[in-house]
């Protein structure tokens, strides 16, 4: 018999802290948002996400947590990294989201994920959209991630995780049951 989750009870001073939070969120991304350089762009990190809503002891009712109320902000960031160490409030979390492609669902020890998957995806000098070989590695390997590429004629094919002998970690094509080696030549994935 599977465990049922338990939601965090919180108080008045939780909720009052949610409301500003969303508050300074929403003036936060307004204020990045209408900045002109091109390769500054602004994410949301969550290390301690829950399971996206808490249970108000003054009402019994259920209050939108800081990951639903950044995912209302508008201007809207441009990625979401959300993170909590136990499984069934990351279950339910994603369950709450549904699928996007620009939020990113961790489950594990934010300490480790902070430093082997989010940090690499959100310097401050990365291309926007791009992705370095051991991230996406990472992310499929580890994150259940999927990723195609496709050729100029359209065909598409599936990335995969592989590892050398060595222990160099790096990914490769995989079609027609056939391992192939066009994308070791690069030095970031799109």
């Amino acid at each position: 018999m599977s465990r049922q989750l338990q939601f965090d009870e919180i108080g008045g001073w939780s909720e009052l802290k949610l409301e500003i939070l969303k508050k300074y969120a929403a003036a936060y991304s307004t204020i990045l948002s209408a900045q002109t350089k091109a390769s500054l762009f602004h994410v949301y990190i969550y290390a301690f996400a829950g399971a996206g809503k808490h249970l108000s002891r003054a009402t019994q009712e259920f209050v939108p947590g800081s990951p639903l109320n950044a995912l209302a902000v508008q201007p809207q960031f441009r990625e979401f990294h959300l993170i909590d160490i136990a499984p069934d409030k990351i279950e339910n979390l994603r369950e709450l989201i549904g699928p996007r492609k620009d939020v990113f669902i961790y489950q594990g020890d934010c300490n480790e994920i902070l430093l082997k998957y989010v940090f690499p995806c959100v310097r401050y000098d990365r291309e926007p959209g791009t992705s370095t070989r051991l991230v996406v590695y990472n992310w499929i390997k580890n994150q259940n991630g999927v990723a195609y590429v496709r050729d100029s004629r359209g065909n598409q094919a599936r990335v995969g995780t592989r590892e050398h002998a060595n222990g160099v970690k790096f990914v490769q094509t995989y079609a027609d049951r056939v391992w192939t080696d066009n994308l070791l030549a690069q030095s970031e994935c799109r």
